[in-house]
């Protein structure tokens, strides 16, 4: 794959558990450490529309034809909503990488088990964790369509400022800024699910 090909990254926005019903879904474009474009739906808290926005985000955008693969940052979002790697790469045709800061623990998955009946299944279609060694850390990642070789040589050249390719990181801090008011802020609070990153 080109060194300057386009992949999106998309994260979720901040929210705090029954107090807020919605947030937002920001996909951003890059091209390597370009940012190329910015792409935005609204996700239901602990809903099961993610997959269907990230399909309709990316198939009604003009840079559609542009891009080469998807970044997820972790595979929940708001909250319990878990992405479907397989109905994603099916509607889409685009490999799809999950990358983490960390592998999930165990509480992770016996919340899933206990909030979202079909969840650990969702989880599975991604297969296994793999990890891949970067100049800033080890990042962990899953992948659908793809090889784990080439999702590791992926990872590491987009990992300019951090473990975290910078699709997914730019995804991650727009995501922040927009909903929460500062890009910097951390992950922990109400946002925070007991797991990896998503």
């Amino acid at each position: 794959m080109k060194k300057f090909a386009r992949f999106i990254g998309i994260d979720d926005g901040y929210f705090v558990r029954n107090v807020h019903k919605k947030t937002k879904l920001i996909g951003a474009i890059t091209k390597h450490t370009i940012l190329d474009g910015v792409l935005s739906r609204e996700i239901t808290i602990d809903g099961d529309d993610v997959s269907e926005k990230i399909i309709d985000m990316i198939k009604n955008s003009n840079h559609y034809y542009q891009i080469r693969g998807i970044i997820l940052y972790g595979i929940t979002f708001a909250g319990f909503n878990i992405a479907d790697v397989e109905l994603i790469y099916k509607n889409l045709g685009l490999p799809i990488i999950i990358v983490m800061e960390r592998p999930p623990k165990d509480i992770f998955y016996k919340a899933i088990e206990k909030y979202k009946p079909n969840g650990i299944e969702l989880i599975k279609k991604a297969g296994p964790i793999y990890k891949t060694k970067t100049p800033f850390g080890y990042t962990y990642y899953q992948v659908y369509g793809i090889d784990k070789d080439t999702a590791s040589n992926i990872i590491n050249n987009l990992a300019i400022v951090s473990k975290i390719p910078e699709p997914a990181r730019v995804a991650h801090m727009i995501a922040r800024g927009v909903t929460k008011g500062d890009s910097s802020k951390p992950r922990a609070g109400g946002d925070s699910n007991p797991g990896p990153a998503g």
